[in-house]
């Protein structure tokens, strides 16, 4: 993977050393100090555990419907009209969540160790979508 990056210490063309897909990656975190310290650092660190990007639902319904109009081994399970149906409800299903998880950002304590509240995601880098090459930098 290449990085594109608007950060001088990114060098362009760099290699970045990070999987396509972590999800399966085990993390153990242990944080310890002072009661007092470690009540103030559990008040910052705990939000909705939800990273506020910017989505193209209009392409995302492209996309969806490009897949299943022309599936990758050629066959296609449904018609045309009906991969347009399908990617059409697929969109609003996923805006219709996002904007149910947007409305949580400032009130949802719900994870206790959210990153993005400790350190957000650049407003610039989250207008790209996760999906952009500088956003995955």
């Amino acid at each position: 993977m290449t990085a594109l990056s608007a950060d001088p210490s990114v060098a362009l063309g760099a290699e970045v050393l990070a999987p396509a897909h972590t999800d399966w990656l085990r993390h153990e975190l242990g944080v310890s100090g002072p009661p007092e310290a470690m009540a103030l650092f559990g008040q910052a660190a705990a939000g909705p555990g939800i990273i506020p990007w910017r989505y193209d639902f209009g392409r995302m319904a492209e996309d969806w419907f490009l897949q299943l109009a022309g599936p990758a081994d050629g066959e296609r399970a449904i018609s045309l009209q009906g991969a347009r149906i399908l990617a059409r409800r697929l969109r609003d299903a996923a805006a219709a969540n996002h904007a149910r998880a947007m409305a949580r950002l400032d009130t949802d304590r719900s994870c206790p160790f959210d990153l993005h509240r400790l350190l957000p995601v650049p407003l610039a880098i989250l207008q790209l979508g996760p999906e952009e090459p500088e956003s995955r930098a």
